[in-house]
């Protein structure tokens, strides 16, 4: 066993709650989850073993939502974000990362604030934008794993139908979520047996949270799911801003 009961129970709480979240707003399951599993387990353990949890939430919440899905938005910012991936990786070992996550954190809370106040006028942005969305989400993703707020960011001004919107993004995110798996498979990050059998642990955890999530989010109107996104995206911004500032 990887650890205590009583870790394991913690663990298996900031799961749940971290999916709840994912199957609400179609994001956000690593930012709740991943701090407060770092407080009980070491960061080398937690990185890959979010990856392992996330990819399932990710490929569950695409497999439910698939009806609503639009394949052309997935295809139109598919290999950018694929070639973003590939950079971040290599960008890790040579830009100055504390630089490059301090601008993305005040972009995110700055997109954060500007979206909290409705605006039903508001006409999408060009689809000619998924290349920046891209290659900049995939680029942060291979150097952090917190790519997932811009692609919150870039859908949210590109579809104004929440349901559409959560669909796409959760594709976009089994996409980005595959790619870190096959690159940490190959850095060896994931041979550790320990990341594993917690994996094996807390994946009932995911499928419950999802399960709630979804249930939660029928209940919601559109004005609130929205509400829901800007909050993420601002505790995204934050957490990004502590993490560039540590």
């Amino acid at each position: 066993m990887p650890f205590a009961v009583d870790t394991w129970l913690l663990c298996a709480v900031v799961v749940l709650f971290g999916y709840i979240v994912l199957g609400l707003g179609g994001f956000g399951s690593a930012l709740v989850s991943m701090p407060l599993l770092a407080l009980v387990l070491p960061i080398k353990m937690v990185v890959p073993l979010m990856l392992l949890l996330d990819f399932v939430g990710m490929l569950v919440n695409g497999i439910r939502l698939r009806r609503d899905m639009d394949t052309h938005e997935v295809r139109a910012i598919a290999p950018a974000l694929l070639i973003g991936m590939v950079l971040g990786v290599v960008a890790l070992v040579v830009l100055p990362a504390r630089a490059l996550l301090f601008a993305l954190g005040l972009l995110i809370l700055a997109y954060g604030f500007y979206t909290l106040k409705p605006r039903p006028d508001r006409k999408p942005i060009a689809r000619a934008w998924s290349l920046p969305a891209g290659l900049f989400g995939g680029l942060i993703g291979g150097m952090f794993g917190t790519g997932g707020a811009i692609f919150a960011m870039y859908y949210m001004a590109r579809i104004p139908d929440h349901a559409r919107m959560r669909a796409t993004m959760s594709a976009v995110f089994v996409i980005s979520t595959g790619t870190r798996l096959v690159l940490f498979l190959l850095s060896g990050l994931l041979l550790q047996p320990d990341v594993w059998l917690a994996f094996l642990m807390l994946v009932p955890m995911v499928l419950a949270g999802l399960f709630i999530g979804h249930r939660l989010h029928g209940r919601l109107s559109q004005l609130q799911v929205a509400r829901l996104l800007s909050l993420l995206l601002l505790a995204s911004g934050a957490s990004v801003l502590a993490k560039a500032l540590t």
